[in-house]
């Protein structure tokens, strides 16, 4: 782990952009893998990775990461992508020192599942006979549901054709979705108070 400011911690102008990498194109780069078989995932963590967690205690059990920027509305946040099994997992810290703690994990991976084998690209009403009704947010024209019965994970999902950005802002139902709405990425976050 580089400390701020260290010659070690990536050039954000220079260093890969972590919010773009897909499974395709992490290849093309150093990503270390820290575990041979992709884990379950589960509400408050997939594998060793759990949101909340000190990096210096990540690094215990994946003593390689590959360190990076996740961009956001055009702010470099620091961050790092690793392999679990075939599942490539984006994390952003809170800073890029060695207290740094994550902030939120995400994976896209087909591969990666929950025990009742929900993950991306199952349907949206598949996870909601599983786990009730969604809640759907939306943030910069990004979809995201929720589950009362997951806390601390969410799921950004497909937004439909013809969407009305806003529409969802501060909440709605989730039957203003098409019914083919898919999970598309699972996102790991500290959940307030926990």
């Amino acid at each position: 782990m580089a400390q701020a400011g260290s010659s070690r911690w990536p050039d954000p102008d220079k260093a890969p952009q972590l919010q773009a990498l897909n499974e395709r194109r992490a290849s093309n780069f150093p990503i270390p893998r820290c575990r041979d078989n992709t884990p379950i995932l589960t509400h408050d963590s997939i594998g060793p990775i759990r949101a909340g967690q000190a990096v210096r205690d990540l690094l215990r059990q994946c003593p390689r990461l590959f360190f990076g920027w996740y961009w956001e509305e055009g702010i470099p946040n620091p961050g790092f992508a690793v392999w679990l099994g075939k599942a490539l997992v984006i994390a952003t810290i809170t800073d890029s020192t060695t207290n740094a703690r994550v902030v939120v994990a995400q994976t896209s991976s087909r591969t990666v599942r929950t025990s009742n084998g929900i993950g991306p690209g199952s349907l949206l009403r598949t996870a909601e006979t599983t786990w009730g009704k969604g809640a759907l947010d939306e943030a910069e024209c990004q979809l995201t549901v929720s589950f009362h019965s997951q806390p601390g994970l969410a799921w950004i999902v497909t937004i439909p054709s013809h969407w009305e950005c806003g529409k969802a802002e501060g909440g709605a139902n989730t039957n203003v979705l098409p019914r083919v709405t898919r999970l598309e990425v699972a996102k790991l976050y500290k959940r307030v108070g926990a």
